[in-house]
């Protein structure tokens, strides 16, 4: 099961009157399976092919391999090789379970009592020849260094660690992406530096395969119609319920971030960091599951902008022409993209196992500049960020605007005629999470509603006053390790027995009190906000996001259902800024009181 990356699953709790068939604990359960992963991760580094057949050189077993695998089940597999059939049927053949196999044959090959025949690298016919006899010969005297190609204006290289390839770039791609790009071009003066390379490996396919597999990439994208590339593709509004049916395929919810933010097929395939082909046949699976159309909706002229911070559900997101800037999340040494490509659940379960606090980054300058000058030619700007106080989100997105506005305003002027106009507001909303998700919210209704650019901001700033945020944290533990709780933990006294309940002020989070138990902590927070309101009759539109505690989210949204006249409750997952604050279990209320127009 542990080389399942993606589906749902259910615990059922219930009675069990089976025989135990498995006496490990959990902690040596999961060791023993990693290390067949990884072993397996290893056999499949070393092949060419899957397809290949290996040799058995002698059968005198080891007993640790023999224990290992159990005598006959071994001498099954063995007879299997002995047959003539492939690496990828011997593991398919549910002897063991695939890694199982594959660890084995691992073990076996280390051993010398299987060997991998020598394997002919199959002439390409769509790569350069002299790249390809000059990658050969790299990995044959097993050089590490440099290579970089002269031909074009985009910057392109390809980096060696004793004769593997372990990185390339071209332009602003990486990866195998960057590769078959360079493999794909014609020409070009080759210049090899020999040097010590210090750079993360983005590659780890042997070179074999990366010829065959670029070939075949180069060959297959030649022979779409290139007319196609330049098409506009959009997501089909008007059936939701295709897009809750990939929502656990991160590959298709990341090329559908792109296709919100670009549009054109060829915009989103360079942007993406897939391969090209990888990237242009999850379009055509979304295309032929009706989840995208060719050809552009009518959209509001004002695209709204927000960041990741503001934890809106997915659903909203995609019905309000809201484009999103995801924050980044470093956790160790993996940074992810928050909402793309670190689901919440991963990111709470990381913060459970370790003991340092996850690093948040706001996009950088370039990555708003990149953002916007995609979406002026059409659309007026309205960007709304989260409290400049907890993140420098607002002063890079401010940055972009300040440095390229002219260029912007000529690319709008190319589009729509020189007597266009630009415009471009960006808002520092003070606020974080659904609190600043809900002003979002509003303002997407009143563009639907035909309310202009100026009207929009001016009704969201006066807005802003009015919306008020409250946080219970399960436990005190992550405050104290991100330094949230300051002196009021010797003023409050044994405070690390109690639930800290905090708020927004002045764009800053603020513990304004603990309480002992669950239930008197949601008490707290409903007396808070009954506290500014006219009268309990007063509407309210809110939102109630949760730190994977989804049972304790229920029970607040049950309890101000009952006790206070909300018109709309939005419910969502509190991301990565406010849960390295929190930490898990936290539960945010958000609100304002609506108008009676309203």
């Amino acid at each position: 099961l542990m080389e399942i990356k993606e589906g749902a699953s259910e615990f059922h709790v219930r009675e069990i009157d089976v025989p135990a068939q498995i006496t490990e604990s959990n902690s040596v359960l999961l060791s023993k399976a990693k290390n067949i992963l990884d072993r397996s991760r290893q056999l499949f580094s070393r092949l060419p092919d899957q397809n290949i057949l290996l040799n058995i050189r002698f059968r005198k077993i080891p007993s640790a391999i023999e224990e290992k695998a159990g005598g006959e089940r071994l001498g099954r597999i063995l007879s299997m090789i002995k047959a003539g059939q492939s690496v990828e049927k011997v593991i398919n053949a549910e002897e063991m379970s695939r890694p199982g196999t594959a660890s084995l044959l691992a073990d076996l090959l280390d051993a010398g009592i299987l060997e991998i025949p020598e394997y002919e690298i199959p002439e390409p016919n769509f790569i350069d020849e002299e790249l390809v006899s000059f990658l050969k010969n790299t990995e044959k005297q097993g050089l590490t260094g440099i290579l970089k190609i002269g031909k074009h204006q985009v910057k392109e290289a390809i980096y060696f660690q004793k004769g593997d390839i372990i990185h390339a770039y071209h332009g602003r791609s990486i990866g195998k992406k960057a590769l078959y790009r360079i493999l794909s071009g014609k020409g070009g003066q080759l210049s090899f530096q020999s040097q010590a390379i210090i750079i993360q490996d983005t590659i780890d396919t042997p070179l074999s395969l990366l010829i065959e597999e670029g070939d075949k990439e180069i060959e297959t994208l030649q022979r779409l119609k290139r007319g196609s590339f330049e098409c506009a593709v959009s997501i089909n509004a008007h059936k939701p319920e295709k897009f809750f049916q990939i929502s656990d395929h991160l590959g298709l919810v990341y090329i559908l971030s792109l296709v919100q933010q670009y549009g054109r097929v060829k915009d989103i395939i360079d942007a993406s960091q897939m391969t090209d082909l990888e990237t242009y046949k999850y379009l055509l699976y979304m295309f032929q599951k009706d989840i995208l159309f060719v050809g552009t909706e009518k959209k509001s002229k004002i695209r709204i902008i927000t960041d990741s911070a503001a934890d809106l559900p997915p659903e909203i997101i995609h019905n309000h022409n809201i484009t999103l800037a995801p924050l980044s999340v470093s956790i160790g040494q993996q940074v992810y993209l928050d909402r793309i490509d670190l689901p919440a659940e991963d990111f709470y379960r990381a913060m459970k196992h370790s003991d340092r606090i996850p690093q948040i980054s706001p996009p950088s300058e370039d990555d708003f500049h990149q953002l916007f000058r995609n979406i002026v030619p059409k659309e007026d700007v309205l960007a709304i960020f989260l409290s400049g106080k907890m993140s420098r989100t607002f002063h890079h997105a401010s940055a972009a605007k300040k440095k390229n506005y002219g260029s912007y305003l000529r690319q709008r002027q190319k589009q729509q005629g020189a007597d266009s106009r630009l415009g471009f507001e960006i808002v520092e909303s003070g606020l974080v999470s659904l609190g600043m998700g809900l002003l979002v919210t509003e303002a997407a209704d009143k563009i639907k509603k035909g309310g202009c650019l100026e009207e929009v901001r001016d009704y969201i700033r006066e807005l802003i006053p009015a919306i008020q945020i409250f946080f219970v944290a399960d436990t005190a533990a992550y405050l104290n390790k991100g330094g949230q709780i300051g002196k009021a933990r010797t003023l409050l006294g044994n405070f690390f027995h109690t639930k800290p309940i905090l708020v927004i002020q002045n764009g800053e989070m603020t513990l304004i009190d603990s309480v002992r138990g669950t239930k008197n902590a949601q008490e707290l927070v409903l007396g808070l906000i009954q506290q500014t309101l006219a009268s309990p009759e007063t509407p309210i539109k809110v939102g109630v996001a949760h730190a994977d505690a989804p049972e304790l989210a229920g029970q607040m949204k049950d309890l101000l259902e009952s006790r206070l006249n909300c018109r709309d409750i939005i419910m969502s997952l509190i991301g990565p800024v406010i849960g390295t604050r929190c930490g898990p279990g936290a539960v945010a209320v958000a609100f304002f009181p609506m108008s009676d127009n309203e």
